[in-house]
This record gives structure tokens, C-alpha cells and sequence, in this order.
């Protein structure tokens, strides 16, 4: 059991944010962490945005209703925001990062190579079986001499954008066909 994310995206209309479609996401946590919820399994991923509460017209309560009264989205139980189309695509790339402890051998075999990341991560196997892309460029955290050490904290950066590749698909979708959407949501 983990996190979901609830929600819906609207189009702006004369009339004010129309709804379009239900969004539900349990699949990663990377989205979960670009949207807001800070999540170890994601690594540290900055979000779009600080979470801002639901807009004003939901009047705090957290669903989409139908003109009959009936429930057309539910936008989960607490964390509740709103981003525009605008804002979600102008925070690309996600990046991630994610810290790992490697003994002092290791790191020394492979920290000559850490200008270029795939063969760093091939010599020290880290990350290797993480739901992660190759790191883009890798740091060490250590600021005290090895010698008194026998392991290196080590920060891989990695641009996990494609793996929410199909939440962006989706938005640009929207927006060929809505213009100006937004996603309200919140998590469960």
C-alpha cells in the first residue's frame, strides 16, 4: 500500500475551469514526488511547486460533481494543489537525487571516472537495479580525508522525466485539445 494521486484536469472556459478527465496515478513515485510528496523511493526530486491547497471554488471540498449531483472526480484525502499546464511543463526536466553509502575501495576505483557517469556507475554497480535511468553526473558528499573513512557518501543526479513521460504525454494532449488546462489533486 502506498500513495495515489487523485485528481482532474479542468479547462478554462468562459464559463470558468470546466472539468475534462479523471487522473489517477499509484504506479511511481516519481510523479508523486514532482507533485509534491517528499518520498525516499524517489530520491530527493524538487517539486513544481510547494502544495498550495485546491482552488477557491471547491470550497475545501475535495471533489468534481456532476451537474446531477453525482461525483464525477475525487481529488484524494489531503495534500490538495493545483497546477496549470504552463506551470508543470516549464518545471521539465525532473531530476532526482540519490544518495548512497560505497565502501572506500570502490570508490576509489571508480572515482576517477566520475565525469562520465555510466562507467562510474559500471564500476561500482550502484543504482544498478534502482527504477532509475543512468545518472547524468555523479558527486561526492565526503569533506573529511579518506584515510579515516572505510566509506564514501556518494549523490547520483539522474533525469527521471521519462519516467513520467506518460503524465506529460497526457497534459500536452489536453492542451492541443483544451488549451489552458490545469490539474487539481491530491493524494491517498
Amino acid at each position: 500500500m502506498g500513495i495515489d494521486v487523485f485528481g482532474a484536469f479542468q479547462r478554462n472556459s468562459d464559463d470558468g475551469w470546466q472539468f475534462v478527465q479523471k487522473f489517477y496515478d499509484g504506479r511511481r513515485g516519481h510523479l508523486r514526488a514532482w507533485l509534491g510528496v517528499a518520498s525516499g523511493y524517489a530520491g530527493t526530486i524538487r517539486p513544481v511547486r510547494p502544495l498550495r491547497r485546491l482552488p477557491a471554488e471547491f470550497d475545501h471540498y475535495p471533489f468534481i460533481y456532476h451537474t446531477d449531483g453525482s461525483v464525477l472526480a475525487f481529488l484524494g484525502e489531503w495534500g490538495h494543489s493545483c497546477l496549470h499546464g504552463d506551470e508543470i511543463l516549464d518545471a521539465l526536466p525532473v531530476l532526482s537525487i540519490v544518495s548512497a553509502s560505497i565502501p572506500l575501495h570502490l570508490y576509489e576505483k571508480a572515482w576517477p571516472h566520475e565525469n562520465d557517469p555510466a562507467r562510474w556507475q559500471t564500476l561500482t554497480g550502484l543504482w544498478r537495479d534502482a527504477d532509475l535511468p543512468p545518472p547524468i553526473a555523479v558527486c561526492s558528499r565526503t569533506d573529511k580525508p579518506l584515510h579515516h573513512t572505510h566509506s564514501v557518501e556518494v549523490e547520483g543526479l539522474f533525469d527521471v522525466t521519462s519516467c513520467i513521460q506518460y503524465f506529460i504525454d497526457e497534459l500536452i494532449a489536453l492542451r492541443e485539445t483544451h488549451g489552458d488546462v490545469r490539474l487539481v489533486y491530491g493524494f491517498a
